[in-house]
C-alpha cells in the first residue's frame, strides 16, 4: 500500500493483505457510485433555489450519498408493502360488510313490501266532509227597516206577507210584526226589563221566542201576541228554527253545538229537553258563535256572530255544505248618518216562491236576495 512498507509474512500478514485489498475493493465500489450519482444529478434539472438533491439523501449533498446496502434496501421495500396490506386489508374487509349489510336491507325492504296490500292513494277530503261551495247571490230588492232594532230572530209569514222579528237588549227586547213590502211596524209586545230577547220561530201558529242568559221561552198567539205560556231550557238561547214539516225545531246556543229539541210533550209550562244534538263542522272543523238559524229547503242556514259568513249546513251530519259571504251587502249609502249598525243577523225564508231575505242589528235595510246557480 502506499505510505507503508510491507515486511514479513506468515498468515498474520497475509490476512492483513486479504483485508487491505478487501478495503481498497470497497473504496473502489463506492467511488464508482458517486460517480455515477454526480453524472446523474448533472443530466436532471435544477430547481430554482439550487441544484436538485437526491431525495433519497433526505436532503444531503450528492457527494455526501451513500446508498444503502442492498439487503437493508430489500427490507425496507417489505417492509413498505406490509404497512400497505395492513392498512389495505381492513379498509376493504369493511367495505364488504357494508355493502352485504345494504343488499340484505334492500332484499329485505322490498320482500316487506311485495307482503304489505296495496294501500288506497290519499283522497283531498274524506267521504263523510263534503266540499264546501260558496254561493253567490244577487240583491234584488231593499225595503227600510228600524235601524234602532237589535234583531236577533226573524221569519217570514206568507199568508199575510209580514215578517215577525225578536229585538234584543235589556230593557228594549220585544216581538214585532213587520209589513213586508214597506218595513213598516204593525204589531209589538215588549219585553219585561230584565230580559234579552234572542231567536224566534213558528211553530204551528205559536210564536216562540228565546231569551240569551235566562233560559226563559215565551210563547205567544202569533195573530193577537196573547201570551200561551212559558218554557224553560238549560244553557244559553241564541237561534231559534223550525223543520218544514214541523216535526223538529233546532236550537243554537252560541257554540258550534245545535240541539234538537224534544216536541213530544207539550211545549207550554216544559222544560225543552234536546232528543240529540250535532256539532257543526266546516272541514272537520267546529264552527263556533252560530247565531240566527233559519229551515231552507232541507238544511239549515246560521249567522256566526260578529261575521259577514252565512253557513249552510246538512241537519243530518252537521257537516257546512256552502257558505255565503255577505260582506259589502249593507252599502255604505243605505247607512243615516245617525244609524250604529252592527253585524249581519237575520234570515227569512218565503217557502211558497223561494225569496230569501237578509238583514242585521240595527241596520237600516232588509235586503231580498237571489242565489245564482
Amino acid at each position: 500500500f502506499q505510505g507503508h512498507s510491507y515486511q514479513g509474512g506468515g498468515l498474520g500478514s497475509m490476512a492483513a493483505v486479504e483485508d487491505g485489498l478487501e478495503l481498497r475493493r470497497l473504496e473502489e465500489q463506492t467511488d464508482g457510485l458517486d460517480a455515477e450519482n454526480e453524472s446523474d444529478d448533472d443530466d436532471g434539472l435544477e430547481s430554482s433555489a439550487g441544484p436538485k438533491r437526491s431525495f433519497l439523501s433526505g436532503g444531503a449533498e450528492p457527494s455526501l450519498f451513500r446508498p444503502p446496502v442492498p439487503h437493508a434496501t430489500e427490507r425496507s421495500r417489505r417492509t413498505c408493502i406490509l404497512c400497505s396490506l395492513c392498512f389495505v386489508l381492513p379498509v376493504t374487509v369493511v367495505a364488504v360488510v357494508v355493502a352485504v349489510v345494504i343488499v340484505q336491507r334492500s332484499k329485505s325492504n322490498s320482500q316487506v313490501d311485495e307482503e304489505l296490500p296495496p294501500q288506497p292513494s290519499p283522497t283531498p277530503t274524506d267521504s263523510t266532509e263534503p266540499v264546501v261551495s260558496e254561493l253567490k247571490f244577487e240583491v234584488l230588492n231593499s225595503l227600510p227597516h228600524d235601524y234602532h232594532a237589535f234583531i236577533q230572530g226573524f221569519l217570514y209569514y206568507a199568508p199575510e206577507n209580514v215578517f215577525y222579528s225578536s229585538n234584543g237588549l235589556r230593557r228594549q227586547s220585544n216581538i214585532r210584526k213587520l209589513d213586508a213590502s214597506t218595513g213598516e211596524v204593525l204589531q209589538e209586545s215588549a219585553l219585561e226589563d230584565r230580559y234579552f230577547a234572542e231567536g224566534l220561530t213558528l211553530w204551528n201558529d205559536t210564536l216562540i221566542q228565546l231569551t240569551w242568559t235566562r233560559g226563559a221561552v215565551f210563547m205567544y198567539d202569533r195573530a193577537s201576541f196573547k201570551s200561551k205560556g212559558k218554557a224553560s231550557y238549560e244553557g244559553e238561547g241564541w237561534g231559534l228554527t223550525t223543520s218544514s214539516d214541523q216535526s223538529e225545531l233546532f236550537m243554537s246556543d252560541g257554540t258550534s253545538t245545535i240541539r234538537v229539541l224534544d216536541t213530544s210533550a207539550h211545549l207550554e209550562d216544559a222544560f225543552l229537553y234536546p232528543k240529540r244534538t250535532f256539532t257543526v263542522t266546516k272541514n272537520g272543523v267546529p264552527i263556533r258563535s252560530l247565531n240566527e238559524l233559519e229551515y231552507i229547503k232541507g238544511q239549515i242556514w246560521a249567522n256566526i256572530w260578529q261575521s259577514d259568513t252565512i253557513v249552510i249546513i246538512d241537519p243530518a251530519t252537521g257537516n257546512v255544505r256552502s257558505t255565503l259571504d255577505c260582506r259589502g251587502l249593507l252599502r255604505r249609502q243605505d247607512v243615516p248618518a245617525d244609524a250604529r249598525p252592527d253585524v249581519l243577523n237575520g234570515i227569512a225564508f218565503d217557502s211558497e216562491t223561494g225569496r230569501i231575505w237578509l238583514t242585521g242589528k240595527r241596520w237600516p235595510k232588509i235586503y231580498e236576495i237571489k242565489l245564482l246557480s
